[in-house]
């Protein structure tokens, strides 16, 4: 998310910089303001683009949930874990952020709880993780 952020004012100082580039050294009015103007046009429309993937969209909405998860400690959620039966074998509560890697058809899921590192091979059975929002006592 702050990347985002960063592009949208790079590319708008950007902008502004070859409008006045344009300006400056544009020799007739045409090249000054024709320049200008589709310098600050271009970067507006980026500018414009990245502002609306970030907040408009599902997967900017995701990468913003991913950046929160990862700069505060977590996310508030609930892990189950159930066996190949179906049977409910762990349970985890708490804020964590929960990292994931696919190797093999295996499906690692890793976590701190509790002060303690959970890892968790879902070939074995089935991870559930949901996200509660905020502590909640059950």
């Amino acid at each position: 998310m702050i990347f985002i952020w960063v592009c949208i004012i790079f590319f708008g100082l950007l902008g502004i910089g070859g409008a006045v580039m344009s300006v400056i050294t544009g020799k007739d009015k045409m090249t000054k303001y024709g320049g200008a103007i589709a310098c600050l046009l271009v970067a507006g429309m980026i500018c414009f683009g990245l502002h609306w993937w970030l907040y408009d969209t599902e997967s900017g909405e995701r990468a913003q949930k991913n950046f929160k998860s990862q700069t505060s400690g977590g996310l508030y959620r609930i892990v189950k874990v159930y066996d190949m039966q179906g049977e409910q074998i762990a349970e985890y509560k708490g804020k964590f952020d929960v990292a994931e890697d696919h190797l093999d058809g295996v499906t690692k899921i890793k976590f701190d709880a509790d002060g303690k590192r959970h890892i968790i091979y879902s070939s074995t059975g089935t991870v559930i993780i949901d996200e509660i929002g905020e502590e909640k006592d059950d």
